[in-house]
């Protein structure tokens, strides 16, 4: 799924890891791949995501290891993304050398529990559809720049239309404006940023790092390879067709960074 829709704050995500290895880090670095995913979709100002996490693959431990790589694994993600997540109170194990599965049926209480104190899903707003006309025609109209303030829509009162249309994926809010369609706009950017023959790679490169590089040099070459200015950044994406206009090419960069793309 696109980052844009994972982040929606009436789901309940059960995140499955594989603890065979018994290791605390190898576990967080997995829930971290989704968990950074999820965040990252998060609108501003927006409830905490509700999220269980399952060990799996322990069966093989022995009943202390297991239990201390449980106790780790909940104290360090909480620590990390507690601040945005509802992480409940442990983390749950499937534990298939026991006749019960570890805590399969505690997680289907859980889970049943949570869908019984869950609000609603938001409904839709009376003039959704109204609105939402508006903003698919405005973002045809400005398809070589489908960034516009706030008040540019006429939200006609409803307070939870912006959030209704950005959990549907019409918009994007990015402070005190909002891209639209922002799906589209990313991908119409990421393509040219990546075009095989005009993209990013097509630039010429610094030197390759011979011998024996360390650490510090190869992430030095990295960055020389990568790092682009706003300038440039528009050169590459306008190299078929204008994409961006010049006067937006101090804008397309930080907006990438709201993705957290660069």
């Amino acid at each position: 799924s696109h980052r844009l829709f994972l982040a929606c704050e009436t789901a309940v995500y059960v995140l499955v890891v594989n603890g065979r290895a018994g290791e605390v880090t190898e576990c967080i670095q997995q829930l971290c791949r989704w968990l950074s995913l999820v965040r990252s979709g998060v609108r501003d100002g927006g409830s905490k995501v509700v999220a269980r996490i399952v060990v799996t693959h322990t069966d093989r431990l022995l009943s202390a290891h297991r239990q201390a790589l449980l106790r780790e694994v909940f104290k360090r993600t909480c620590m990390q993304f507690g601040e945005h997540f509802d992480l409940g109170s442990q983390c749950y194990v499937t534990a298939y050398d026991q006749e019960d599965g570890g805590d399969v049926d505690a997680l289907r209480a859980e889970l049943t529990r949570l869908r019984s104190v869950a609000p609603p899903n938001r409904p839709l707003p009376a003039s959704y559809q109204a609105i939402c006309d508006e903003v698919l025609t405005m973002a045809r109209d400005k398809a070589a720049w489908p960034v516009v303030p706030l008040s540019a829509i006429d939200w006609r009162g409803e307070r939870e239309a912006l959030p209704c249309l950005e959990d549907l994926g019409f918009v994007r809010r990015v402070g005190d404006t909002v891209i639209l369609e922002p799906v589209t706009w990313l991908s119409t950017l990421m393509s040219a940023f990546l075009h095989p023959f005009h993209g990013i790679s097509s630039r010429s490169q610094p030197p390759p790092v011979h011998g024996h590089a360390t650490a510090a040099a190869l992430r030095e070459h990295h960055m020389r390879s990568t790092l682009i200015n706003a300038v440039t950044a528009c050169q590459i994406v306008n190299t078929r067709k204008e994409v961006v206009q010049p006067e937006h090419e101090e804008e397309v960069l930080p907006l990438l960074a709201h993705f957290d793309i660069c």
